[in-house]
């Protein structure tokens, strides 16, 4: 019902006190049998805002539900995982026959089969992108690099495997994303070479 290309975000109003920041690559369908607002997460990310004490939300992903009838969610949907990470407030993830009470500053990951434990997370990195961000913390290149692709037309390609579980600490402003490739250069001395349609390989 909702899809948003490649850099583009859009905020919508689904039902009374429910909205929803959708981030680049999203998708979402609505599920109006489920009641008021309730929606499918399809793909990407989603920031919703929900204040309805008298009547929760259903937030459906893959195989799982969130509900929340007061809370600030993101949610992230991306390779048959799911990220569900309450920024304020409360909620509850199901999924694969099991449950999980989700507390403020808390996030649940879970894929087909299986639900993880509540970890406590950074909320201010965690939905960054809405503040034109990208935020990494000790992470793998690799997703670094997957994660931007997300972000800019034509794809960096890392050419030298090695390079690929390097930590990464930093800061990108999504509408100057090939400041990575910079970094990359000063930081590991890497090389970085411009090919048609945008594609930048690195090695």
């Amino acid at each position: 019902d909702f899809s948003r290309a490649k850099a583009e975000t859009r905020r919508i109003e689904l039902a009374a006190g429910v909205s929803v920041e959708m981030n680049t690559l999203t998708g979402i369908a609505l599920g109006p049998e489920s009641g008021a607002g309730a929606f499918e997460l399809l793909t990407g990310e989603a920031v919703v805002t929900i204040d309805r004490p008298e009547a929760p939300l259903s937030i459906f992903a893959q195989d799982g539900e969130t509900t929340a009838s007061q809370a600030r969610l993101a949610l992230r949907c991306l390779d048959g995982q799911v990220r569900v990470s309450c920024l304020e407030g409360e909620a509850r993830v199901r999924s694969a026959g099991r449950a999980a009470a989700l507390p403020a500053r808390h996030s649940v990951t879970y894929d087909q089969g299986r639900l993880q434990a509540p970890t406590a997370i950074d909320p201010d990195a965690e939905a960054a992108w809405r503040r034109g961000l990208l935020v990494f913390r000790d992470q793998r290149l690799g997703d670094v690099i997957e994660e931007i692709n997300r972000y800019r037309t034509g794809r960096i390609v890392i050419a030298d495997p090695r390079l690929r579980n390097r930590r990464v600490n930093g800061a990108f402003h999504t509408d100057r994303i090939d400041q990575v490739i910079d970094q990359m250069r000063l930081a590991y001395g890497v090389h970085a070479t411009r090919l048609p349609g945008d594609v930048v390989l690195v090695a």
